[in-house]
């Protein structure tokens, strides 16, 4: 049974109401007939257990209590995280959201404005009660270093060692793959979907993961995207990062891409030497990143 016929028996419809949305690790499909329009994200048990997915269903509700701009989720006979099914040999989980009615995000200034805006919004909300920690990130100090990248995440985790941040982390709501991808322009405004790495912790990883994000698309305007980043962020939430607290961040995005990488895709020789060589390219960047204008203020 593959992914179509799994949504079609659940919600009842058609096969052809499904199409395949996204085709990497997970599996990502839009389901719209005259009563839904969904958005059915496929997971695989060995990316996020029910349990994640679960406390990634709570943070988005977190979210809509606080009527952030965000994904809604959608829940399926009371339930938002479905499963577990099996789709090519591979055991899945399934998380709903409402579809987000919006374009794609341009690589313009007035749409990364409104990213960090939106971003901004989240991250100022307050914690309360709020316990979810949420998904943990990839640490080579207590894990063996994919043998892969093994020399490149030792000199990652070197470096990542060597940087002290200059000020307390300031805790919050974190979208955990803060790009512009991960984001639909509707009305004016940014929607953020895809929290799948959300959790509480060091908001400056979402600044920092913007930051790695557009370097790794290699544009020419780099530095006016993220100068209209930041200040749409400001309008939204007024604080100040460190450039040591970016730094080590950014290193610590590397090292997930990193493992993340070598334990969920099949990679080719040539995408690894093209990772190594940007991983050495975030290595140089960091170490000389007080020459750049990647700066916060």
């Amino acid at each position: 049974m593959d992914f179509k016929t799994t949504l079609s028996r659940m919600l009842a419809v058609d096969d052809d109401c499904s199409a395949v949305i996204v085709n990497g690790v997970n599996k990502a499909l839009r389901v719209k007939t005259d009563e839904i329009d969904v958005f059915a994200r496929f997971s695989p048990t060995n990316l996020h257990s029910r349990q994640d997915m679960e406390k990634e269903a709570e943070f988005l509700d977190r979210l809509a209590q606080a009527e952030a701009p965000s994904c809604r989720l959608y829940r399926h006979k009371n339930q938002p995280v479905c499963g577990p099914f099996v789709v090519g040999g591979t055991q899945y989980h399934l998380l709903f959201s409402e579809t987000i009615h919006g374009r794609e995000m341009i690589r313009t200034a007035s749409d990364t404005k409104a990213f960090g805006q939106a971003l901004g919004m989240i991250h100022a909300l307050p914690l309360g009660r709020a316990k979810y920690g949420g998904h943990q990130f990839a640490d080579i100090s207590t894990s063996p270093a994919p043998s892969r990248f093994h020399d490149i995440l030792k000199e990652l985790g070197d470096l990542a060692e060597a940087i002290r941040p200059t000020q307390t982390k300031r805790l919050g709501l974190c979208h955990g793959d803060a790009w512009l991808g991960n984001a639909l322009k509707y009305e004016g405004e940014a929607v953020l979907f895809d929290f799948e790495f959300s959790h509480i912790g060091d908001m400056s990883y979402d600044v920092a993961n913007f930051i790695w994000a557009l370097r790794s698309e290699e544009l020419s305007n780099q530095l006016e995207l993220f100068g209209s980043f930041v200040e749409g962020y400001r309008q939204s939430f007024n604080v100040k990062y460190s450039s040591s607290e970016l730094r080590k961040n950014i290193v610590q995005k590397e090292i997930n891409n990193l493992v993340f990488l070598s334990d969920h895709v099949a990679l080719s020789p040539e995408v690894t030497a093209a990772s190594e060589r940007f991983a050495k390219s975030t290595i140089e960047f960091v170490q000389h990143y007080e020459a750049n204008d990647f700066r916060w203020d």
